[in-house]
């Protein structure tokens, strides 16, 4: 996505529920504090944001809605909760407002908590993944239980989970297997949220290779030596794991996908205020039409690196509901462009290319900068990607024995070998220039937060 060089870091990330330590709760705030947030906010958004069909003119409508909760709040966190369900009112990702806190948090891999993604549920908190090594990890949670209570006390909302590094809390879990439920006391405790990413040889010719972050902590050094060793150990079948990926930054994005596709290629459109203001007076159309747009325009995401030990075999691509944004777009781009099946549940459905924004205070910004259109014209924000073949359950730790990457694997072994493609061209010339897509600056910044919570 890099075309010109900007000031600002351009992410693909949805992140999961993140519960901060209790002095998350104890950040105070004024009256003038808040007001000052909220006129950044609304200056920002008025200027700046922009995703096809949302009127961002609704703001001060969206804010009035949950003005007696906004003048209520004392703290940071009561404050940034009110405001956020009012920015969710836009029914968008990528959108939201951080606290001082959380802003700081987010560009460290370091938490303090049981180390755990939750969902609520009308039944209480279902474990989406569990960190590894982490307190939770420990006591004996696994991912897809249910917390049914958090000491003692109904399990309905995840912020009874943070809490002082070695403070202790008492979960009634119902197991994954819906048979059993038992009591488990967790320690809080300080874990690592960056994920490691792993090469795992299966059988000869066939490795999985697990992508947990496009974000803070994605190794690309350690990623071209994958490459390199699936060049040296003759892989012809690839499994890529991006299950509970939660986005990133966009060069990692790039820097991924150039192992699979030529430099140049087109990747997918990204859609800005301008190029739809520039479309709208050209052409008269509806400027709320992401992929009308995208037609009419030149693609202007496209491979920029050209790799020695590009990946010519055969590759499966594993997708589930929190694989959202960047991964999402590595999903589409590999289906789209290599014919790669996608194996798992429904993605998330959240891909706007964004950026954050310091406020007032330490406060800071998550809002959408543009929207975007693969190169087949498929507008990913609010499309959960279907997977060609429907695998649920856990992920298990033993790649081997893991039914997703067992299925990938059978898929593969039925296709033909992929026809060889021709080298990369640029795009046909359309009416208007391409209108350069939001670039990251490429300094040691950060995504909102790990898929991860404490």
């Amino acid at each position: 996505m890099r075309t010109a060089p900007r000031a600002f870091s351009a992410w693909l990330t949805l992140a999961l529920v993140l519960v901060l330590g209790t002095l998350a709760f104890a950040q105070p705030i004024t009256a003038e504090t808040k007001q000052a947030v909220l006129d950044q906010l609304r200056k920002v958004v008025n200027e700046r944001a922009y995703t096809a069909s949302v009127d961002f003119n609704k703001l001060d409508q969206h804010l009035a809605k949950h003005q007696d909760a906004i003048d209520r709040a004392v703290d940071a966190r009561a404050f940034s909760t009110a405001v956020n369900k009012a920015l969710r009112e836009f029914k968008i990702s990528h959108f939201r407002l951080l606290t001082p806190l959380t802003a700081t948090n987010r560009r460290s891999t370091e938490r303090v908590g049981i180390g755990v993604a939750a969902r609520k549920t009308d039944d209480g908190l279902v474990l989406q993944d569990i960190v590894e090594g982490g307190p939770a990890e420990h006591a004996g949670l696994r991912q897809g239980d249910l917390i049914i209570r958090i000491d003692s006390e109904p399990a309905v909302s995840t912020e009874p989970l943070a809490g002082a590094e070695g403070s202790t809390l008492l979960l009634t879990v119902r197991r994954a297997d819906g048979d059993t439920t038992e009591d488990i006391t967790v320690t809080r405790g300080k874990f690592q949220t960056r994920r490691p990413e792993s090469l795992v040889t299966t059988a000869p010719g066939r490795a999985v290779m697990r992508i947990p972050t496009f974000s803070v902590g994605y190794d690309a050094r350690a990623i071209e030596s994958f490459f390199k060793q699936l060049k040296d150990q003759q892989v012809t079948l690839l499994v890529l794991d991006l299950r509970s990926n939660g986005g990133g930054r966009v060069t990692n994005l790039n820097h991924l996908l150039s192992f699979f596709l030529e430099r140049d290629t087109d990747i997918g459109t990204n859609i800005s205020r301008t190029l739809s203001r520039r479309y709208q007076e050209q052409t008269k159309g509806d400027p709320t039409d992401a992929v009308a747009i995208a037609k009419w325009t030149r693609a202007n995401f496209r491979i920029r690196a050209q790799q020695q030990s590009r990946f010519t075999g055969r590759v499966a691509v594993l997708i589930d509901r929190n694989s959202a944004s960047a991964s999402e777009i590595a999903a589409t781009a590999l289906r789209e462009l290599r014919t790669a099946p996608l194996v798992g549940t429904p993605s998330a459905g959240a891909v706007l290319v964004s950026t954050h924004l310091p406020l007032s205070q330490g406060w800071e910004l998550q809002f959408p900068l543009s929207d975007y259109v693969s190169i087949k014209g498929v507008r990913l924000e609010a499309y959960k990607i279907q997977p060609d073949s429907t695998v649920t359950g856990p992920r298990s730790k033993d790649p081997a024995i893991d039914p997703c990457v067992i299925k990938a694997f059978e898929l593969l072994a039925s296709l033909p070998p992929e026809p060889a493609r021709a080298p990369a061209a640029p795009s046909d010339p359309k009416p208007a220039a391409p209108e350069p897509a939001p670039t990251p600056a490429d300094p040691a910044t950060s995504r909102p937060e790990p898929a991860t919570a404490p």
